[in-house]
């Protein structure tokens, strides 16, 4: 199962209900993929589910490495939260 929900982060201005929206379609989709798949006889032996560079932030300077904790503000918050939700699922990958 490959999952790569989400709103568009570039393509309008961030309004209180835009950021709400880019929230949702995220946390949403993805803890319903990951319920889904735990009521499956079967569940797919993979789960890989995207997040994004925002982890990061965007204040740090200088080289990030994979290993690197998340940064401050929105989107960092977001990437956080949007991976724990996949990790519900016990086959879950991709960060």
């Amino acid at each position: 199962m490959v999952n790569l929900s989400g709103a568009g982060i570039g393509e309008r201005r961030w309004t209180k209900a835009r950021v709400r929206e880019i929230i949702d379609s995220r946390l949403r989709t993805t803890k319903t993929l990951t319920a889904a798949m735990g009521r499956l006889g079967t569940p797919p032996g993979t789960f890989l589910s995207q997040s994004a560079s925002g982890y990061y932030g965007s204040s740090r300077a200088g080289l990030l490495r994979e290993d690197a904790g998340p940064g401050k503000g929105m989107l960092a918050t977001l990437c956080v939260d949007w991976e724990a939700a996949a990790t519900r699922h016990p086959q879950a990958c991709g960060w």
